[in-house]
């Protein structure tokens, strides 16, 4: 669907064994003056494995951006967990092959990467968004959006309140809850960590009920892949929101959802919402960044009713306006 495209991507390796760091920026489509994605930290097996996802997540960036209305291509960076990794002396590191991009990558936190992490950044680099709770809100409030835009088509018959399982109760997860609790839904929160889950203020699941929950809206906020072969079938909810990156595992498993009659809201829109708020600000210059991040659910509808239309998985729609609004631009 892509192929148009250029699609052959930068690859910045980092290797410090003095520092215990070994690292990876993708830049998805170099054709772009600036592209944008956080940085994650996760334990990998292989140096394979970090760079695969980290193109993975690049190019997924790389949709979001354009069905978030922005005019920047994806990227990621993505860091190797180990008792090794000096973490302090790593992130100063990282701030500075960074800034050495002059701009042309701008980052925030992602999963395992911590606001102190990108404070020690921010020492070396102005290219690094580090107030991970105003970029939750954001995440929230664009998912939010896209909840509404499409309830009353799949609940048309349904309850007044609606039940929602949040799947994760981090910066990003516990944001989510929140707002959507702040609307008129009832929400449990699972964590791994309960105690996480529990600070959420929010009835608690445990984790490992978490996806097969009896509710209405399933919402993994938490790490990526969690809707997969061995899973899917035990969904109960009717739709699915979440604000974690790359949600269902394969095509195969978005064709699954599609025909069991479970809608799936593709993440590279509802998890939207922070990326559009850090580049509405840096690069479109908006001091208020709330009407873009809403249009996310505009885009979520859209989608929505594409799917419809073609009876093909939510993920091909996305997909395909995500390639026309590229091409449009080029």
């Amino acid at each position: 669907m892509f192929e148009s495209f250029d699609t052959a991507p930068q690859i910045v390796h980092i290797d410090r064994p003095e520092l215990g760091l070994t690292a990876f920026i993708v830049i998805d489509q170099p054709s772009f003056e600036i592209s944008a994605g956080g940085v994650r930290t996760k334990t990998y097996p292989s140096n394979a494995a970090a760079l695969d996802d980290a193109k993975a997540l690049a190019r997924a960036m790389t949709i979001k951006c354009a069905l978030g209305g922005l005019p920047v291509g994806g990227a990621k960076a993505v860091v190797k967990l180990h008792a090794g990794l000096h973490r302090e002396k790593a992130f100063i590191y990282l701030g500075e092959v960074v800034e050495s991009l002059a701009g042309r990558f701008r980052t925030a936190g992602d999963l395992g990467t911590f606001e102190h992490d990108l404070q020690l950044m921010a020492t070396r680099t102005d290219f690094v968004h580090t107030n991970e709770q105003a970029l939750g809100r954001s995440v929230a409030l664009g998912l939010l959006a896209c909840v509404e835009s499409v309830r009353s088509e799949i609940f048309a018959d349904g309850p007044a309140v609606l039940r929602v399982s949040v799947q994760g109760a981090g910066a990003i997860g516990s944001s989510v809850a929140k707002e959507l609790s702040a609307n008129g839904y009832k929400v449990i929160v699972s964590d791994l960590d309960e105690t996480k889950a529990l600070a959420t203020g929010h009835s608690v699941l445990p984790a490992c009920e978490s996806l097969c929950a009896e509710v209405d809206i399933l919402s993994p906020c938490a790490i990526g892949g969690v809707i997969s072969d061995s899973t899917w079938s035990k969904l109960r909810s009717k739709l699915i929101c979440g604000a974690a990156n790359n949600i269902v595992s394969s095509l195969d498993v978005h064709w699954h959802l599609h025909r069991k009659g479970a809608v799936f809201i593709p993440d590279v829109v509802s998890s939207a919402g922070a990326v559009v708020d850090g580049i509405g600000e840096s690069v479109l210059g908006m001091s208020d960044r709330t009407s873009l991040i809403l249009k996310l659910g505009e885009t979520a509808k859209q989608v929505f009713q594409i799917s419809q239309k073609n009876d093909e998985p939510p993920h091909l729609a996305a997909l395909g306006l995500a390639a026309s609004r590229i091409a449009s631009r080029n």
